[in-house]
């Protein structure tokens, strides 16, 4: 699962309180185990990043959740933000029929 949140530069210190709060209210759960996270400053503001592995038959409680954690950012003009799903190689190869070379 793939987070990406878009802010106006001179929103930057009211995000991170915000999330600092936002992950006290809603921390991680067992079943996300986060693999990558960035942070981008560009012309358009700052773009921000999360990509975590989600648990076997967890992806609707995963997205549940967080879709409650961005949701506490609307408060915040100016972010907006997306929830993508992703797939690992081998999920992407298996549903493809292809074996991962041994």
């Amino acid at each position: 699962m793939m987070i990406t949140m878009r802010c106006p530069s001179y929103k930057t210190a009211e995000v991170s309180k915000k999330y600092f709060e936002v992950m006290k209210k809603y921390p991680a759960a067992s079943f996300e185990k986060a693999l990558a996270s960035a942070v981008k400053h560009d012309e358009k503001g700052v773009l921000i990043i999360g990509i975590a592995e989600i648990g076997k038959g967890k992806y609707e409680e995963a997205y549940n959740l967080n879709y409650k954690r961005m949701i506490e950012f609307h408060s915040i003009e100016g972010c907006e933000y997306k929830i993508e799903t992703l797939l690992s190689f081998e999920e992407s190869w298996a549903l493809r029929g292809i074996a991962p070379p041994k």
